[in-house]
């Protein structure tokens, strides 16, 4: 009987495994196969609960859906529990980049208060 192969990267399964071979490949799987399909959906549900309008604005076009609680930078954001949809809002492109402005100048404003603390 042939060896089985990783679902991923093809390579030969240790005994103990069963599709991937390593963790790794098993996330990688789940994030170019499987995560693109969910978030697909939890972006209609989105979109479907906010009346296919910006929930700031009530604008109809260019609409994005922002996680109110920003993601941790991590290859494990799929499975991070702020992609539930309490933490989703539907915006539209404009109220979306306000958003992240405000977020950036206000940590850019924390940052700056920190600095002069621990300078003085």
């Amino acid at each position: 009987m042939a060896d089985k192969l990783c679902l991923w990267c093809l390579k030969p399964l240790p005994k103990y495994r069963r599709k991937y071979c390593s963790d790794d490949c098993s996330d990688e799987y789940f994030i170019y196969n499987i995560a693109p399909l969910w978030w697909n959906n939890a972006k209609i549900i989105a979109l479907e609960r906010a009346g296919n309008k910006c929930e700031q604005c009530g604008e109809t076009a260019n609409l994005e859906v922002h996680h109110i609680i920003p993601l941790p930078n991590s290859n494990k954001r799929h499975k991070h529990p702020l992609n539930e949809r309490t933490n989703l809002k539907v915006l539209c492109r404009r109220c979306h980049n306000n958003v992240h402005s405000k977020s950036f100048q206000k940590a850019k404003l924390q940052l700056r208060l920190i600095n002069a603390f621990e300078d003085s």
